[in-house]
């Protein structure tokens, strides 16, 4: 009988374990600050470098994202291999996608609470009489 139970918790245990990432996959957190970064370079790249006609907007591009891969000291193999094994996993990619939409949501609040304060300080300062 004990035999039968030690079976059922490997399967267990076997079956919980494919929800783990496969380790040459970057961890969540650490894709969404590469991925993040990445974007903001083709952004930049997209809006402002394209209207400059003295630089090549895929040299630069390429050469921002060697930037931000040495940031997050990732390979460009790696991060593709990641971003490729998330898209093939919509739920990792969505909680993914969702961290770095709150993320940007807690930074637009932290700007506006920043403007607001600065706003106030003169009020602050004036003496009523």
């Amino acid at each position: 009988m004990k035999l039968i139970y030690f079976l059922f918790l490997l399967v267990i245990l076997g079956s919980c374990s494919g929800d783990s990432l496969p380790k040459e996959i970057i961890p969540p957190t650490q894709m969404q600050d590469v991925l993040w970064d990445y974007l903001r370079a083709d952004v930049y790249t997209t809006d402002f470098i394209v209207t400059d006609s003295t630089k090549n907007a895929v040299t630069e591009n390429i050469r921002l994202q060697k930037i931000v891969f040495a940031k997050h000291k990732v390979s460009k193999q790696q991060f593709y291999k990641s971003y490729n094994y998330y898209l093939e996993h919509p739920e990792l990619m969505t909680q993914l996608l969702d961290s770095m939409m709150a993320m940007q949501n807690r930074k637009q609040i932290n700007i506006s609470d920043s403007i607001l304060q600065k706003r106030e300080k003169p009020l602050k300062n004036l003496k009523v009489m």
